[in-house]
């Protein structure tokens, strides 16, 4: 029974599509319309959102502070007039953040038991993120101020005299980008130079792993290259760092990273679940998780570095990603869509993850704000060119 439910939630998924004429702005509303619905049907008890939905099993994840922090994210940024109640969406994320946060001041992994889990780096990197991005948006507040900081000293006393970590990354010591660009917000934020310069022995430690062709590669790790989605993770946190900090030598490493990524857009409309180091495809699937992130990073980059090019990209990326949104109105599927692509794919084909589905919802909200914006000169081509 359960199988044959599943084969009925997943026959969106078996195929992915394609569509030649680029998003409008009525269609990305519509989109971020639909990844509130997702957000909201999977509510655990404590109106929490979802990390993740298994279609072949018909159940959902507790919530994770990964996820709950992108879609934090996506409240403080999301534009008032799509979502009336966003301040209330963001306090209620806000508010348990704070009370699963570890008397050390870390963050835990995990989407359940969280007292017993592990601490993790990357966690606590996107949730100081978040939370700078909410006190920047909805004003100071103290408790979690004194959150911020009780983190920062636990993750500066765990920081290696390298500027990486040893700990507590579980084998993705370059995905650490984000807190790099979070020890940062918080040296801006608090006027604390202590930050910025242990974020700049992060930010450093991580481009010294970069390659002469824009590659980042960790010797020892990933021998048939990143998984995309965590690949794109060190760009995201790159390119977040680059809001706080015009760098000629950072900006240039995350082009030269970014751009044969982008090029690679021209033959498919989605990034491969396996990138090596020749940026080939180490894959013969697509991951719709790796999409939203790069959609995120190229679009974070354009808020200051305005880049027609790779405006153009990210939009490519959203159009593409809402063509392969689930519309199953009533289905759990309802909103989402799978991580990878097509259901023989590698990656957790049957399982629409929360962090993509808040991560795609945040682009869009950006590419609203921009379409908005009388003074942008960014504009997408009408058509997406397939040679």
């Amino acid at each position: 029974m359960i199988f044959r439910q599943a084969f009925g939630l997943v026959s969106s998924f078996k195929n992915y599509k394609k569509r030649e004429e680029v998003i409008n702005v009525s269609e990305a509303i519509h989109a971020i319309k639909l990844c509130m619905t997702w957000y909201q049907s999977g509510f655990d008890r404590q109106r929490l959102p979802a990390s993740s939905y298994s279609i072949l099993l018909d159940s959902y994840k507790g919530p994770s502070v990964r996820v709950v922090a992108h879609w934090l994210r996506f409240f403080c940024k999301i534009d008032k007039s799509l979502v009336l109640d966003r301040c209330e969406y963001a306090n209620h994320l806000v508010d348990w953040l704070l009370k699963i946060q570890k008397p050390d001041g870390s963050w835990p992994v995990g989407s359940s038991d969280y007292n017993n889990r592990p601490a993790g780096i990357f966690p606590g990197g996107i949730a100081v993120n978040a939370l700078l991005i909410y006190l920047s948006e909805f004003g100071k507040n103290e408790e979690v101020e004194l959150a911020i900081k009780k983190h920062l000293e636990w993750l500066i006393k765990m920081q290696g005299t390298n500027g990486g970590w040893e700990f507590y990354h579980f084998n993705r010591p370059l995905k650490l980008s984000i807190v790099a660009a979070c020890l940062f917000q918080s040296g801006s934020y608090f006027n604390n130079k202590l930050y910025s310069e242990h974020g700049e022995k992060a930010i450093s430690y991580i481009l010294s792993f970069q390659t002469a062709n824009g590659y980042f590669h960790f010797p020892g790790l990933n021998p048939k290259g990143h998984f995309s989605s965590d690949y794109m993770y060190i760009l995201f946190g790159i390119s977040e760092t680059l809001q706080l900090i015009d760098d000629v030598m950072l900006k240039k490493a995350l082009t030269t990273g970014v751009q044969p990524l982008v090029n690679s857009l021209n033959r498919n409309q989605a990034l491969p679940g396996i990138i090596n180091q020749q940026f080939k495809a180490a894959s013969n699937y697509n991951s719709l998780f790796a999409s939203s992130i790069l959609a995120l990073t190229l679009l974070t980059y354009i808020d200051k570095h305005k880049d027609e090019n790779f405006f153009s990209y990210s939009i490519k990326l959203l159009t593409f990603l809402a063509a392969n949104q689930s519309r199953d109105p009533g289905k759990a599927v309802n909103g989402g869509f799978s991580a990878s692509i097509p259901a023989s794919g590698g990656h957790k084909p049957y399982e629409i993850t929360g962090e993509s589905v808040a991560i795609f919802a945040e682009g869009l909200a950006i590419y609203f704000k921009y379409q908005q914006q009388n003074n942008t000169q960014l504009t997408p081509t009408n058509k997406v060119t397939v040679p």
